[in-house]
């Protein structure tokens, strides 16, 4: 990981106890328990109109629960970063209780990694953060930010925010979409104002199908998007 990556996965990090462990909840715009699932009008003040993704009709809503397995599958990502790309495949093989197995090939530049984990969700992350595949494994499969949309309800309209030490980050729960055969809520957070951080957040499967982190000025410094995805 070279060390503007590395400087991306510590901010992430950092806003995410910062902002969300130790900050000021400044309002919620909720789109309302009476919102149609079908078409993503919320029923709540603030709620957009329907998500125009091609997956807008199957998509759950609900808590999202990241890393939530209870259904094996693989799931292969393009991956990018600072001009490099490659490939990602996770392969959840089995679920036993709190027990994952699980399979991970990993192709970027000249970096290359394969392996089978198995153990917790906690155990796999840290198996994993000893590879050259840990970038990915921080900010895709295991992002700090997953932590700030857990538990919290996955409804096109959904925006909230925090105060903490001069910085004010905002989420938001944008359209619903379809990456990689995969459904899902369009989502992005800001940190004063400026977009950071983007992803299409999956309750169904636990997983964001499309991950991207970005610099202050703009400049994509990361990106996961599904391209397939079985289920078994």
């Amino acid at each position: 990981m070279n060390r503007a990556f590395l400087a991306v996965c510590l901010g992430a990090m950092v806003v995410l106890a910062g902002c969300v462990g130790g900050g000021t909840d400044t309002g919620t715009t909720d789109a309302g328990e009476d919102g149609d699932p079908a078409t993503g009008a919320g029923g709540g003040d603030g709620s957009p109109e329907a998500g125009s993704g091609a997956g807008g009709d199957s998509v759950t809503d609900g808590e999202f629960e990241y890393f939530d397995f209870s259904q094996p599958g693989r799931f292969e990502y393009d991956i990018a970063m600072d001009g490099d790309t490659g490939r990602l495949v996770w392969d959840v093989q089995t679920i036993e209780g709190d027990t994952v197995t699980a399979t991970m090939d990993y192709r970027l530049g000249g970096d290359s990694y394969s392996s089978t984990v198995t153990g917790s969700r906690e155990e796999i992350q840290g198996q994993l953060l000893t590879t050259p595949a840990a970038g990915f494994v921080v900010l895709g499969l295991f992002s700090p930010y997953y932590g700030a949309y857990e538990g919290r309800d996955l409804r096109v309209g959904n925006e909230w925010s925090y105060s903490a030490d001069g910085q004010t980050v905002s989420y938001s729960v944008g359209d619903r979409d379809t990456v990689g055969g995969v459904d899902c809520y369009r989502s992005e957070i800001r940190t004063n104002g400026q977009v950071v951080y983007e992803a299409c957040f999956s309750p169904d499967v636990g997983l964001a199908p499309f991950t991207a982190y970005y610099e202050e000025d703009g400049t994509e410094t990361m990106r996961m998007e599904l391209t397939s995805y079985e289920r078994r």
